[in-house]
Formats: structure tokens, C-alpha cells, sequence
């Protein structure tokens, strides 16, 4: 059964052919990066950073100015060739099997929902710089696809978790489940041991864990589990603790076993 429809284009990408918006968005962000690049070209440093705090995410102008564009925005602008060329494979190759099996314009908005998601975790922690009025200029601001590239690794591991990837170093087999997993504690702990670093490690959980939530809330329409629901679960768990089980071939029966009427 075909549930869901979708529209590609081209003849590459891990999940097939490369689909419609993942190229649609791999062009863009290309497009925007050269547009950095002619700008700090022409224009110099100061143009560059204008540019970036205007467009890219910057706390105090988001709150203060209303610059409400930048959830948006910021997630097209990358900060290195590095910084893109590793967001871009990524969505190379993640993107095109999770559009196919979401469909197009659900797999554009649940990317962008990532994508702003993930800021406003990074948006919260920054509150408290924010509320002690650190200048503008002093403050990091965030651009790049990360947070939208995580909510893509979190579908992945949502739908194909069971998917075995072999690592480079070391040379193992592992689910892509463990592998998101694993990611997710290497961020953490970047999120714990190093609160000033430049890369935005909490925005890159945000947007995994929002994901999450739109894939089993939204796409697939789950409702929370009640706390009637619960405590069933919990009471048969502790009901089984108290039977033995014992299945039809673990045991042979002797004729004096049986009891005839």
C-alpha cells in the first residue's frame, strides 16, 4: 500500500534517487553560502558580519529588535565550507528516503520545524545573557542546517532503526538506533563540559527532540499515553512476575498425567 506520495528528481543520494526538495534545498544553501562568500569578498569582515547577524540568529536582536525572520533564516547560512559540505552530505543522504516516505510537503515542513526548533532551545539557554544585556556584538550567532540535519538523523533512527551501518573507526556494525543514540550522548555531553563552545550543541539535541515529538505526535498521530493507561501497563508487568509460564513442548506428560471423566 503507497500511503504516501512524493515527487524526485535526479539519480543519486542513499535513499534512491535525489528528491524534489531535498534538491530544492540543497541549492539553496549552496546559493546562500556563495552569496557569503561574493559579500566578504566585496564588502569585507564588517560586511560579512552584518549579513550574518541580520540573517543568521542573533538572541538580543530577535527579542529586542523583532528580528522574527531569523528562526528562519538562519538555518540557510553556514559559517565555514566545512560547516556546509558536512550539513549538505548529510541531507544528500538522509533526505531522499525520509521525503519518500513522508511524503514532500510533509518532509519540508517537518525539516523547518526541526530547523526553528532547534534554535529555540539554543534561544532559552541564552536567556539569562540576554536578560544582562550583553551587547549585540558580543553575542554568538548561530547559522547552519545542524539543528534540521539532527531532526533528519532522528527520522532516520524512528523509522529505520533496525538499519546496520558500518563505522569507520571502529570497524563495526550498528544500528542506526544505537548510532543516534550514541550521538545524542556525545552532545550532551559537549552541552554539559563545555557551555561556551562555539558549535551550538544544545540546538543540535533541540532539533532531534523535536523531531521526535512531531514524528509521533503529528505524522503518525499517537496520543499520549494516559495515566490510566499506565498503571495497566505497570500492574500486568507485575502480575507476569508472578506466573511461570510453562509452554506445551517444555514438558512431557505421562499417561498417569491425564485424568479421564
Amino acid at each position: 500500500m503507497n500511503r504516501r506520495r512524493y515527487q524526485f528528481q535526479g539519480t543519486f543520494g542513499l535513499g534512491g534517487r535525489t528528491t524534489y526538495y531535498v534538491k530544492k534545498l540543497l541549492t539553496i544553501n549552496i546559493a546562500i553560502f556563495v552569496l557569503q562568500l561574493f559579500i566578504l569578498l566585496f564588502f569585507g569582515e564588517r560586511g560579512a558580519h552584518l549579513f550574518n547577524q541580520t540573517f543568521g540568529f542573533a538572541p538580543d536582536l530577535f527579542l529586542k529588535k523583532y528580528y522574527l525572520w531569523q528562526p528562519l533564516t538562519y538555518m540557510f547560512l553556514h559559517g565555514s565550507i566545512m560547516h556546509l559540505i558536512f550539513n549538505m552530505f548529510a541531507l544528500w543522504m538522509f533526505g531522499p528516503e525520509i521525503e519518500k516516505y513522508l511524503g514532500s510537503k510533509k518532509f519540508l515542513t517537518y525539516y523547518l520545524v526541526c530547523g526553528v526548533g532547534a534554535v529555540f532551545f539554543h534561544f532559552l539557554a541564552h536567556l539569562n545573557s540576554i536578560n544582562n544585556s550583553i551587547s549585540p556584538q558580543n553575542q554568538a550567532i548561530v547559522v547552519g542546517a545542524s539543528g534540521a540535519i539532527f531532526g533528519l538523523f532522528g527520522a532516520h533512527a524512528y523509522y529505520f532503526g533496525n538499519r546496520m551501518w558500518m563505522l569507520i573507526f571502529p570497524p563495526i556494525p550498528v544500528k542506526a538506533r544505537t548510532l543516534v543514540i550514541i550521538m545524542c550522548i556525545i552532545e550532551l555531553y559537549y552541552v554539559l563540559t563545555q557551555p561556551g563552545s562555539p558549535i551550538a550543541h544544545l540546538a543540535h539535541l533541540g532539533g532531534l527532540i523535536v523531531g521526535l515529538f512531531c514524528l509521533y505526535f503529528w505524522i503518525d498521530r499517537r496520543k499520549p499515553p494516559s495515566i490510566k493507561n499506565m498503571l495497566d501497563k505497570w500492574r500486568v508487568k507485575r502480575l507476569r512476575k508472578k506466573f511461570h509460564v510453562i509452554r506445551g513442548s517444555d514438558v512431557e506428560l505421562n499417561d498417569d498425567d491425564y485424568k479421564w471423566n
